[in-house]
């Protein structure tokens, strides 16, 4: 019921606002449907705030207002009961009000925190992926200098060594080839991609050029040929 009340709150908001649908409003707000569902679960605080203050801003909403309309945790601040006195509610809504007021700063300052954690991950990640590539880095440049100068050759084992850093990486990374050059094997749709001939699927194909999977993902096909 609580998701049902805040679809049909956004639906008015973007009445209001000329926007026809969730599609045209994550348009209008540079955010993805799934962020605008995220709105309509409640669930502002596992999203950017750079996405937040965008649909509050379509919305004609301060970030603040929006938060206290779509964050499940303002509505749970909402649904305390609140004595009858005219005083004591005028200090409970000020108190509500400071409550959001710490909220907001609380929900932009976690926001910050993640993106300064994300930015930090990265960095890291490139340097550390950098440090397993740093004999390639080293010598690669130098031997393809050499080789187009006409100066040296590389014997195919050296060149092999040299590139073995970079294979070491992606197999970290979950990067997984599809059969091999060269390789004769049953065509499968789903994993080969045929670039010559005509063959039915379980027909034997010979492997051009190999295709990855990611982890679980295809991430592009093996491109065969008919032997």
């Amino acid at each position: 019921m609580e998701r049902d009340e805040r679809s049909r709150q956004l639906r008015q908001l973007m009445a209001q606002a000329g926007v026809h649908s969730y599609r045209d409003l994550a348009q209008r707000a540079g955010v993805s449907q799934w962020q605008v569902t995220q709105v309509r679960r409640g669930m502002l605080g596992q999203m950017r705030l750079a996405p937040v203050q965008s649909l509050s801003e379509v919305l004609g909403l301060s970030l603040a207002d929006f938060i206290a309309a779509f964050s499940l945790e303002t509505k749970a601040l909402s649904v305390q009961s609140l004595p009858d006195e005219p005083l004591a509610r005028d200090t409970a809504s000020e108190q509500m009000r400071q409550r959001l007021k710490t909220l907001e700063h609380e929900y932009t300052r976690l926001q910050h925190q993640i993106e300064q954690q994300q930015t930090t991950l990265e960095t890291q990640f490139r340097r550390e992926s950098l440090q397993k590539l740093e004999s390639w880095l080293t010598y690669w440049p130098s031997a393809t200098h050499a080789v187009e100068q006409g100066q040296a050759q590389i014997a195919p084992e050296n060149r092999i060594r040299l590139v073995r850093p970079v294979e070491q990486l992606m197999a970290d990374w979950g990067l997984r080839p599809i059969g091999q050059v060269g390789e004769v094997v049953p065509f499968n749709p789903q994993r080969h991609q045929l670039v010559q001939g005509n063959v039915q699927p379980q027909e034997p194909v010979k492997i051009k050029s190999v295709g990855y999977w990611l982890d679980d993902k295809l991430l592009f096909r093996a491109k065969c040929t008919v032997p």
